[in-house]
């Protein structure tokens, strides 16, 4: 007899294979069914509990039944019940002892048991818990197991999807191909990972990510498929995202890089343009200048002087633009360099000086001052020349837009360390200034303040563009503070190094010069406060006084005398020459002071003027420290210290005269220029029309250096010197660029065809005459023949009473004809002057008469009229003070000294006629030749032809004429060469009378 578990009592009689034994009676325990899972899979324990738990009573009866098949037999056999019994006793005894001896070792198996149960509950929570859906089916694809998040994912609950196959969430989207990878796979034992587009229950499409792998028995069969996904939509949605962005991010890619292509393309051209406009420009103003130069060397008359002059002005300004437009593109192409190299700081401002003041001389109410830090090295390392080409484009500007007041261009040192300074520049001007409006469009490229700014003054805008970008290259930046109507203030700072030469800035003064007292004299307060710290730089005690008439007061109350005074000579009330007078009359002879008198522009006739009166020193503003140095040193008597930096005009060396050049050039015009120019300047010059003549004609003669034109039909200037070099080295025969082609790529290219050098067109004469100096050989050579004899005729024109002729031609380079035009137009122009001054008083219109009696005082100063000058000076301070009660006395004054020098006029434009020197050994034509040449020149006087006019006066003037029409042929020449037709025509009637009347 067993008392048991009928499933244990079951199991056991099948294992051992006993088949007697029956149920004799049924214990009161209630029947329990258990399962074993794989000890690798403790998952399944969690699941299949749940699942024993659901399962419904008659499902365990069926497997009750299925499982447990024993007899029932309810009498009791009770000799067999207490063997059974006793059976039971032993086996219990032998139980007892077996669990006695082994307690300990299960007292760990359930400890083990715990924790493992432990672990299974916690895995079977994750599972429960995890964020990705795990799904599992039988064999077939039915699904037997979800967690929550597969619900939750889908919207079919566990119920909805237990017993459902997977396929109730096909979208119809993932291609049949997939799923059928997916079987071949799990089916062959493998785990299939992969993607689908899935559909909710609601409809909603997602995708998901899968890893399906088969679950095996311990006899190596699948029993089930775990499926653990993962929602990836959003993911999925921004990889979509992504690689569309990718797509269009290529396509934009593709699409700039076609662009850049094309911008390429267009900035290659661009670039190819502007060599070539600047090389198609540039050959016909070489010829402009050029040509201009060669005619204002011979003899012209007022009328083509006056032309001429304005070609040679309109083209050398067109010529900068073209260089500003030159100078940007290199900018923008990255073409431009700097040089660092040693450079003088004085000498940069003395030259910046010179160049600023010929466009202020135009202008007699500006002063330009200078000032600059004496802390200063003067020896700095950096680029001079586009230093220079900045402060004369911002000097340029302030002159430009200021009428009258001051200009001050100033140079302070901000830091030093070691061997680099951080240097600030500021060019200062009293003119227009401008609106914050308008300072917005400054620094931009062809931008200036506005519109009418552009219309009344000019230019393209280039310049500021240029130096802004030239500053920030060499490290800087420029600034701008304005004002409207107050002015403007542009600066810039710049980085630079110390030169290596270490010496000071200017020599010791002598100590008798150092310990004098200096008087500055000055209206303007900025220019008296620059004249001062200079001369306190030297040690010199100075004191300043801002009019004539204050400096003659200190000087009176002195009690010592002062050694020096320095005077400016524009100054109102009193200016410089009356203040000197007064000077010179209130002090004893010998306490009087050393003189220097400042001026604004060069002028002979102050010079000359101040010689005259015995003032020791002329100075022009703007003034350096080191030129006031060499004025103080000439005033007392001693030796300049310092050279002037002044540019000098460019000579030859003597050795190089006589060279043998070839020119080789193919436009006609530029031949004849540079022809004539060489030849004058003292050279043989021989044509070559294109590269191919000029290897032939290098070849087979001997030349000093060829000017090599670079664009030329047959052969260029690049292959000609290339077929020359294979013959002819560099320093057998110098090759130069002469070119319109001005491009640093034109450059590079010809230095690597095998020329020495470049010079450009237009023709620089300095720089062509420089670089001629340097490559041709020096030696004794055979100058051209009349070479070197010009003679200096000595001028017909004489001083006459109220003009210095003498003054007006030297200040005019003794250009007659010139200074007869001019005395001509002031004639025209100013010959009622006196009427027209007091008509407008009349009126009240004092400005207007001030503006003319100014307009006056330029023009008579110019031409000699001295007196007049000064009576036109006074009527224009009167006018600008309204001082209305000195109004009759002056002009008064100037009615008396008008119709003298209007008389001189007369006198001197008849005296050329008169004392005009015949020619020698005329040929002499009867009365009616003479008449028959007349009557030929007759109709084109009358019809106004210069051209034919001129040529047939050239050839009545080669002729001896009878001695009482000798002056009236003269007369008839200068009026023909003055375009003045009618009185050219009455003239020639009267002489036609006067041959009639010699028999």
């Amino acid at each position: 007899m067993f008392v048991g578990n009928l499933a244990s009592i079951t199991y056991c009689a099948k294992q051992t294979g006993l088949t007697n034994i029956k149920i004799s009676a049924v214990t009161p325990y209630k029947f329990e069914l258990s399962m074993g899972v794989r000890k690798d899979w403790p998952q399944l324990v969690s699941i299949l509990d749940k699942v024993l738990t659901n399962m419904p009573e008659s499902e365990k009866d069926r497997i009750r039944d299925n499982w447990i098949r024993m007899q029932f037999e309810h009498k009791i056999n009770w000799t067999l019940l207490w063997k059974w019994i006793l059976g039971m006793t032993l086996v219990s005894c032998t139980i007892l002892g077996i669990i006695l001896l082994s307690n300990n070792k299960l007292k760990k198996e359930v400890a083990e048991r715990k924790r493992v149960e432990c672990q299974v509950q916690r895995l079977s929570q994750a599972v429960e818990q995890s964020p990705v859906c795990v799904l599992i089916t039988n064999p077939d694809g039915d699904i037997e197991y979800v967690n929550p998040v597969f619900s939750r994912v889908t919207g079919y609950t566990a119920d909805e999807a237990i017993g459902q196959n997977p396929r109730i969430l096909k979208s119809g989207n993932t291609p049949p191909e997939t799923y059928t990878t997916l079987w071949k796979t799990i089916t062959a034992g493998k785990v299939w990972k992969g993607e689908f587009q899935n559909k909710k229950k609601d409809g909603e499409l997602i995708w998901e990510k899968a890893s399906i792998s088969p679950i095996f028995s311990e006899k190596g069969e699948t029993t089930h498929y775990l499926c653990i996904k993962e929602d990836i939509t959003q993911q999925k949605a921004m990889k979509d995202s992504l690689i569309d962005s990718h797509k269009k991010l290529a396509l934009a890619v593709a699409e700039a890089r076609k662009e850049r292509q094309k911008a390429m393309a267009a900035d290659e051209a661009k670039s190819e343009f502007l060599a070539n406009m600047s090389h198609e420009i540039r050959t016909p103003m070489n010829a402009i200048i050029g040509m201009t130069h060669l005619i204002m060397q011979t003899r012209l008359d007022t009328r083509q002087t006056d032309y001429a002059a304005k070609i040679d002005t309109s083209a050398k300004s067109l010529l900068n633009l073209i260089n500003d437009i030159l100078d940007f593109s290199k900018i923008e192409a990255g073409k431009m360099d700097m040089e660092i190299v040693p450079f003088n700081l004085d000498e940069t401002m003395e030259k910046l000086a010179g160049l600023i003041t010929v466009k202020a001389a135009a202008k007699k109410d500006i002063e330009v001052l200078f000032r600059v830090d004496p802390k200063i090295p003067n020896i700095l390392k950096g680029d001079a020349l586009r230093l220079n080409q900045v402060l004369v484009n911002l000097g340029n500007n302030a002159v430009k837009f200021t009428e009258k007041g001051h200009i001050i261009v100033s140079v302070d040192m901000l830091k030093m360390q070691k061997n680099q300074v951080l240097l600030k520049f500021c060019v200062t001007d009293s003119g227009i200034g401008m609106t914050p409006e308008q300072q917005k469009k400054l620094f931009k490229v062809f931008s200036q303040g506005d519109s009418s700014t552009t219309r009344k003054y000019g230019g393209t805008g280039l310049g500021l563009a240029i130096s802004k970008r030239i500053v920030e290259m060499m490290g800087g930046e420029i600034f701008l503070e304005s004002i409207a109507g107050k002015g403007s203030t542009f600066s810039f700072t710049l980085p630079m190094e110390i030169g290596q030469k270490k010496t000071p800035r200017l020599p010791e003064l002598n100590d008798a010069i150092t310990g004098i007292r200096v008087l500055v004299i000055d209206d303007n307060p900025a220019s008296r406060q620059i004249f001062v710290q200079m001369l306190n730089n030297f040690s010199i005690t100075t004191r300043d006084a801002g009019s004539g008439k204050d400096g003659l007061s200190i000087m009176t109350a002195a009690e010592q005398p002062y050694d020096l005074v320095l005077v400016d000579l524009q100054m109102p009330d009193m200016n410089g020459f009356e203040t000197v007078r007064e000077i010179q009359r209130i002090t004893p002879a010998n306490r009087r002071p050393k003189i220097i008198l400042a001026c604004t522009r060069e002028d002979e006739q102050v010079r000359s003027q101040a010689r005259d009166m015995g003032i020791e020193c002329v100075i022009v503003k703007p003034i350096t420290a080191s030129q006031l140095f060499n004025s103080l040193l000439s005033a007392f008597g001693r030796q300049k210290l310092l050279p002037s930096q002044k540019i000098e005009a460019q000579k030859l060396p003597r050795t190089i005269l006589g060279a043998n050049i070839l020119l080789v050039e193919d436009h006609d015009i530029n031949q004849q220029v540079a022809k004539e120019i060489l030849e004058n300047a003292g050279f043989f010059v021989q044509i070559a029309n294109n590269g191919k003549e000029a290897l032939s004609m290098s070849l087979s003669q001997d030349f000093d250096l060829v000017l090599m034109d670079l664009q030329m039909p047959v052969m260029d200037g690049y292959q000609a010197t290339r077929e020359i070099r294979r013959h002819k080295t560099a320093g057998d025969l110098p090759i130069v660029a002469m070119t319109a082609s001005a491009m640093p790529r034109d450059r590079a290219k010809a230095m690597a065809a095998g020329m020495n050098s470049h010079v450009s067109k237009p023709i620089d004469l300095k720089e062509l005459f420089q670089t001629l100096a340097r490559w041709i050989k020096p030696g004794e050579r055979t100058l051209p023949k009349g070479f070197g004899k010009k003679t200096d005729k000595k001028s017909a024109l004489g001083d006459v009473p109220g003009i210095s002729v003498e003054q007006a031609l030297y200040r005019l380079d003794k250009n007659e004809a010139l200074y007869l035009d001019l005395l001509d137009k002031f004639r025209q122009n100013y010959a009622h002057a006196d009427r027209d001054l007091r008509a407008l008083i009349e009126k009240g219109q004092d400005e207007d008469a001030r503006r003319l009696a100014h307009s006056i005082k330029g023009v008579a100063g110019n031409i000699g009229m001295t007196d007049l000058q000064a009576a036109a000076a006074k009527l224009e301070t009167a006018f600008r003070d309204r001082v209305s009660s000195e109004y009759d006395t002056l002009i008064t004054l100037f009615s008396q000294a008008l119709p003298l020098v209007l008389s001189s006029v007369d006198q001197l434009t008849g005296s050329v006629v008169k004392n005009a020197p015949l020619p020698e050994n005329l040929e002499i034509k009867s009365k009616k030749e003479l008449a028959l040449m007349l009557n030929d020149l007759a109709p084109f006087i009358k019809k106004q032809e210069a051209k034919p006019a001129k040529e047939r006066i050239k050839k009545i003037n080669a002729l001896a004429w009878p001695k009482n029409i000798e002056s009236d042929i003269a007369e008839l020449g200068r009026l023909i060469s003055r375009y003045q037709f009618k009185p050219a025509a009455r003239i020639l009637e009267k002489v036609m009378v006067k041959l009639e009347d010699i028999g």
